[in-house]
């Protein structure tokens, strides 16, 4: 990885189905934080290097995985709390077991869908490193995780189609800027900007640059 030389200013009744609906709705709050995510709060600065631009996602990331793993595990174990229930209502003879059968698979399966929800952010979510290697005209996209520890995937200069600046915007209204490298036959990169529209816009010009994006156009 390159030296950075410089840098710019990161009895079951319908509360069940309740259970099952709120937990529902605190993953979709989680899903917000996540891939806003660490990213959302580690600095995450674009460095000029001797040879090219470096992107890299710095900080910690330890408490959050280990919030996110403790709330996956926690869900899977009292998602037994349902098959413990299901087994009590026994053999469904009536309407009102058989409705109670059915509130507990669903309260089951949200406790299951937020547990690994979590548990996947937890382990699998990775910390980004991204240069962009202007000696080899080659993107060199690395992510570290617990689960998978570090992969790294090279990509061409030629084969980017444009770089974007996009908004995502989170359930707590703070707008998210991202810059969205765009491939020819692969899935986008995304680079989390902190900062304003004006910073993101700034940083975009400089990954062109680098790419060579404005000597290609007509």
């Amino acid at each position: 990885m390159p030296r950075p030389v410089n840098s710019k200013p990161a009895n079951t009744t319908t509360d069940d189905l309740s259970i099952a609906k709120s937990t529902a709705d605190s993953g979709l709050d989680f899903a917000m934080m996540m891939d806003k995510p660490y990213r959302r709060h580690l600095p995450m600065p674009f460095t000029p290097a001797n040879d090219g631009l470096l992107y890299e996602e710095r900080g910690s990331t330890s408490s959050l995985r280990s919030l996110f793993v403790t709330a996956g595990v926690t869900a899977i174990v009292c998602s037994f709390f349902f098959v413990d229930l299901i087994r009590q209502t026994g053999v469904p003879s009536t309407p009102a077991k058989a409705g109670g059968i059915v509130a507990s698979v669903a309260g089951m399966l949200g406790f299951w869908w937020f547990g690994g929800f979590c548990l996947k952010h937890g382990l699998f979510t990775p910390q980004q490193t991204v240069f962009f290697d202007s000696r080899q005209q080659r993107i060199v996209h690395s992510g570290r995780s617990p689960a998978r520890g570090l992969r790294e995937v090279h990509h061409r200069f030629i084969d980017v189609a444009g770089v974007e600046v996009g908004v995502d915007f989170p359930e707590d209204g703070e707008p998210v800027l991202k810059l969205r490298v765009l491939l020819s036959g692969a899935q986008p990169i995304l680079l989390y900007v902190d900062g304003g529209r004006g910073e993101a816009e700034h940083w975009a010009d400089e990954v062109r640059g680098v790419l060579g994006l404005h000597r290609r156009r007509p």
